[in-house]
């Protein structure tokens, strides 16, 4: 089978040289990675640290929409307070009845 490097085209039109500057630290980070062989070069390596990031980062906006949607239910009143261990495990019961409903998946006792 003959090779066809048009196949590739698209992909190798998006692809961009960046020069970056690291510090002394990230670049002994970078061989240390490399020579491990964990990364097969520099740009894959960079390209898994980057994608980490935006992993990362999409987590946290995830954590903060939960968070200001729990404001919003504090705000308004839809909360229970709990004023002893009995309370709160009673609490937690049902949170994990309702998610076992809502998923299927058995919870935890």
């Amino acid at each position: 089978m003959r090779a066809q490097p048009w196949k590739n085209i698209s992909r190798l039109a998006t692809i961009r040289t960046v020069t970056i500057t690291l510090s002394k630290e990230l670049e002994s980070v970078v061989k240390k990675r490399l020579k491990s062989g964990a990364y097969k070069n520099t740009e894959e390596l960079v390209s898994a640290g980057l994608r980490l990031l935006e992993a990362r980062e999409k987590g946290i906006d995830a954590l903060r929409t939960e968070i200001m949607r729990g404001v919003d239910d504090i705000n308004q009143g839809r909360f229970t307070t709990c004023t002893s261990d009995g309370d709160l495990g009673e609490v937690a019961q049902t949170i994990a009845r309702d998610a076992e409903s809502e998923s299927g998946v058995l919870a935890s006792q």
